[in-house]
C-alpha cells in the first residue's frame, strides 16, 4: 500500500515539490505550517506503524517494532521526494522504495509490498 503511494506520488511532482518545499520551511518557530506538519508527521508515523502491525504483527522480520521502522519507513519517503525532485532521471523512486522495503523483510528479497 504504501509502494503504491510512493508510485503515484511519482506521477505528481508539482504536489511532491509543494510537499517538500513547505515541509522544510515549516521547521522554523514561526512558520504557519508548523503545526500542521508536527501532526501530520505524528498522525503518518501512526499509520505507518499500523501498516507494518498489519503487514507484520508486533515484530518485523529484522527484529524492529512497528514504532520503531514507522519513522525510518517516512524518512525514507521523504528522502527520495527529495533526491526524485533533484534528479527525477537518476532516482527511480518507486523501484528504490520498493528495495528499501525488503529491508524491512529480508526473507523476501523480491522487491514485492504486500501490504506494506
Amino acid at each position: 500500500m504504501v509502494a503504491d503511494l510512493v508510485e503515484y506520488n511519482a506521477t505528481r511532482p508539482g504536489v511532491v515539490q509543494v510537499f517538500a518545499v513547505l515541509a522544510g520551511d515549516s521547521v522554523t518557530g514561526d512558520h504557519p505550517a508548523r503545526e500542521y506538519f508536527r501532526d501530520r508527521y505524528t498522525r503518518v508515523r501512526r499509520w505507518a506503524a499500523d501498516s507494518l502491525r498489519a503487514q507484520y504483527g508486533d515484530r518485523l522480520p529484522g527484529g524492529l517494532t512497528p514504532e520503531q521502522a514507522a519513522p525510518l519507513l517516512v524518512a525514507v519517503m521523504d528522502g527520495l521526494q527529495l533526491q526524485w525532485l533533484h534528479d527525477p532521471g537518476a532516482v527511480d523512486m518507486p523501484a528504490v522504495f520498493r528495495h528499501f522495503v525488503t529491508l524491512l523483510d529480508p526473507g523476501r528479497g523480491d522487491g514485492e509490498t504486500g501490504g506494506a
